[in-house]
């Protein structure tokens, strides 16, 4: 897909940067050193609104005074802040989910106990490559499924929807948003609708998943910015119906994977100019679409200042 030229009337949307090594950034709070700096410049340079800090529960208590300082540092600079968290044990093992369950109670503890600014906006659950749990039988279209494998799929997204759900009432019981990272194929996969039963009939996962949510990620895999247009377009298009019908309309975020610029996945050091220019071409060509909302960055830390390479 060719993508439009940036307008030079863009309005300016929701722009989120993911960072992995935020162990790193507790350590690293001071604004002399390099890594706070180097998230806050890509921050100001991007345009960003809003940063995605991967945690685990534990870290709300264990560091709880770092991550004050650095959570007050990000809001500071104009930047919501997100906890991000998951894991594909939490769908497969329950015992594990209610831990999970239960250590995020510390995330409320810690908004409910911090000042206002250092404060978490919301709160992001990335459960990670649902195809890569036993069941899931990956590859395999509905039409071609046998009715055993139809099943254990079933039950994978029974459980998937299940986690997503008990943490979303968690999450919005603290008064704070939710969010969640969802594979892009879940109305769509190897080339068929994705359907599932429910109790009102069967149903695409994408529709039961949205409105649990108040911020819907689709995670495309790919840097590619006509592929990210293609494969967030349906649920952008899918939020704005459901508005339409009475519900409430969810905002979507298109992911661009700078980690998937290189066949070895390890990224290439894609410019700060050519990765802004990449992301008002896609906005540029979603924002026909009114429930898409912006753009989610992974690999940031990828980039380097230079001559813009090609979008």
């Amino acid at each position: 897909m060719n993508l439009p030229d940036a307008s030079p009337s863009f309005i300016r949307l929701q722009r989120g940067l993911y960072t992995e090594d935020t162990e790193q950034l507790l350590d690293d709070i001071h604004p002399a050193y390099p890594q706070t700096g180097h998230l806050l410049h890509a921050s100001q340079e991007l345009r960003a609104t809003d940063i995605y800090l991967r945690l685990k529960p534990e870290r709300y208590t264990t560091r709880s005074v770092g991550l004050a300082a650095l959570t007050t540092r990000l809001n500071s600079a104009g930047l919501r802040v997100w906890a991000v968290d998951g894991s594909l044990d939490y769908i497969d093992k329950p015992p594990i989910l209610d831990d999970f369950i239960a250590g995020l109670t510390h995330l409320g503890d810690f908004n409910a106990h911090a000042s206002p600014s250092a404060r978490f906006h919301g709160f992001q659950a990335a459960f990670g490559l649902l195809e890569n749990l036993d069941g899931f039988h990956p590859s395999i279209p509905e039409s071609r499924q046998t009715e055993d494998q139809y099943t254990e799929r079933m039950i994978v997204l029974h459980k998937y929807i299940n986690a997503l759900t008990r943490v979303s009432n968690l999450i919005r019981s603290f008064g704070m948003e939710f969010s969640a990272a969802v594979p892009w194929w879940l109305h769509e996969y190897a080339g068929e609708p994705m359907t599932m039963l429910w109790a009102d009939g069967r149903k695409g996962p994408m529709e039961i998943v949205m409105p649990i949510v108040d911020e819907y990620v689709v995670m495309t895999g790919v840097a590619n910015g006509g592929e990210v247009v293609a494969r967030t377009m349906e649920q952008a298009r899918y939020s704005e119906e459901m508005a339409r019908a009475g519900g409430e309309k969810v905002r979507v975020l298109g992911s661009v994977d700078l980690m998937r610029e290189s066949e070895d996945g390890r990224g290439c050091k894609a410019s700060l100019l050519s990765v802004a220019g990449r992301l008002e071409r896609i906005e540029s060509a979603l924002r026909i679409c009114p429930a898409f909302c912006g753009t989610v960055l992974r690999g940031w830390n990828q980039m380097i200042p230079g001559e813009p390479a090609g979008v």
